[in-house]
């Protein structure tokens, strides 16, 4: 799965971003938070249309491939639910 990181200029919900269609996931990690989806680029206009409605500026936006983590994570858990 895909992930999205962003930082806004100010404090954001994380149940607010959970909301944004497309977002499987959040993850806050320091002032950044990393939202997992399978369509990065859908999700990187939904938060620009979030940032905009709510007044808020972003700092830094990246789209992240899965990391070898997130497939070994996918991996062990699909393993584990097969057992």
């Amino acid at each position: 799965m895909h992930s999205v990181e962003v930082s806004f200029d100010n404090m954001v919900s994380p149940q607010a971003l959970a909301d944004i269609p497309g977002v499987n996931t959040v993850k806050k990690l320091g002032d950044k938070y990393r939202l997992y989806t399978t369509d990065p680029g859908e999700l990187v206009v939904s938060l620009i249309n979030y940032s905009s409605s709510n007044g808020l500026k972003i700092i830094s936006l990246n789209t992240l491939a899965p990391s070898l983590e997130d497939a070994f994570m996918a991996l062990t858990e699909r393993r584990g639910k097969d057992v």
